[in-house]
C-alpha cells in the first residue's frame, strides 16, 4: 500500500533470495538416476533421505534436531555427501522398476539445517 499515491502495485508469488538447496534428478526410472543439490553450503555435509509419503517429519536426533521434513514417517538415511566449493552434492545409482512411483527424496544442508523441495521417483 502506498501512503504517497492512491494506487499501489501488487505483486503476487515471487519469491526472493537464495531459497536453499534445490534437489534436481535426472535419468529415467527405471534405470540410471542421479540426484543433485545445488545451493547447499560450500565444502560441507549433506544427508540424502527417502520415505514412501510426503508428509510433515521432525528430524529425532543430531544437529538438525527438530527441523521439519517434507516427507512422511518412517524416513531413511541414503547418504551424507560433501558438497563442493560450489555447494552441489550429488548421488546416483540404478533404479529397479520396483521402487518408480512409491519413493520420495530430500535433501538436508547439515551445515545450515535447510532443506530441499522433495522429488518423487
Amino acid at each position: 500500500d502506498s501512503t504517497v499515491y492512491s494506487w499501489s502495485t501488487l505483486i503476487d508469488d515471487h519469491e526472493y533470495g537464495d531459497g536453499g538447496p534445490l534437489l534436481t534428478p535426472s535419468g529415467t526410472c527405471p534405470g540410471a538416476m542421479a540426484m543433485t543439490v545445488s545451493g547447499a553450503t560450500p565444502s560441507s555435509p549433506v544427508a540424502f533421505v527417502r520415505s514412501a509419503s510426503t508428509g510433515s517429519f521432525p528430524i529425532p536426533e543430531g544437529s538438525c534436531t527438530g527441523t521439519l521434513l517434507g516427507l512422511g514417517a518412517p524416513v531413511t538415511l541414503i547418504a551424507i555427501m560433501t558438497s563442493n566449493a560450489s555447494g552441489v552434492a550429488a548421488i546416483g545409482g540404478n533404479i529397479p522398476a520396483a521402487i518408480c512411483g512409491t519413493v520420495f527424496l530430500q535433501a538436508v544442508d547439515i551445515a545450515t539445517c535447510a532443506t530441499s523441495n522433495v522429488v518423487g521417483i
